[in-house]
């Protein structure tokens, strides 16, 4: 080990190549000025290479559980928009047969205050009242789609699945089943028609430098 070597900033060095997915041997070696021989020794010692490995997993995992709560916050809050809108729905559902009705009524006041032309009127006033009220009629077709719409809206937000949903999933899984050669005796083993493929050892992952 040279003086630059001796020099390095190895615990610096270290770290990036732990947090550092991208960071090789040779890049660190290049860019803090050591002996790339050197480098890798000391990284084979310390054993670098599994450090990064734990590393990756523990930032995967936090990823992971950041991703599940922020999730489930998005999902709390659709749950509550939908509770709304189904409120909604369930009002609109008792109005579909309901039309308001708009009924206007106007008041015309004559003042004749000329005495020199008193047929003659000197003021006009109009006065306006209107009045709504419900009245029942057939049901509005058009708002009915509407209606059934967006109850297949909050239906799909919520992930809730209808017997004709799990039946269209069952015909579809039926059907891969057959494309793939599948039969029906093949699910008596107990797996409940799962496939269960052999282990794959996993081949130890090799640094670019190592």
């Amino acid at each position: 080990m040279d003086n630059e070597d001796i020099k390095a900033d190895w615990e610096a060095i270290k770290n990036e190549y732990i947090t550092d997915s991208s960071a090789s041997y040779r890049s660190l070696a290049q860019k803090y000025g050591v002996v790339q021989r050197t480098l890798e020794r000391k990284g084979k010692d310390e054993g670098w290479v599994n450090l990064r490995r734990q590393f990756t997993r523990e930032v995967s995992a936090k990823t992971l559980e950041a991703t599940a709560v922020m999730r489930a916050k998005q999902a709390e809050k659709i749950t509550k928009i939908a509770d709304k809108l189904l409120k909604k729905i369930s009002q609109a559902v008792d109005e579909l047969d309901i039309q308001i009705a708009r009924d206007v009524h106007k008041t015309k006041t004559i003042e004749y205050n000329n005495d020199r032309r008193p047929d003659k009127p000197t003021k006009e006033v109009i006065d306006e009242n209107e009045v709504f009220s419900q009245v029942h009629s057939i049901v509005d077709r058009n708002g009915l789609r509407a209606i059934a719409s967006a109850l297949v809206d909050v239906q799909n937000a919520l992930g809730i699945k209808t017997d004709l949903d799990d039946q269209e999933q069952r015909a579809r899984i039926d059907a891969l089943r057959a494309r793939a050669g599948i039969k029906d005796d093949d699910d008596d083993d107990g797996e409940g028609g799962v496939i269960i493929l052999a282990d794959v050892e996993e081949a130890p992952g090799v640094d670019d430098d190592e």
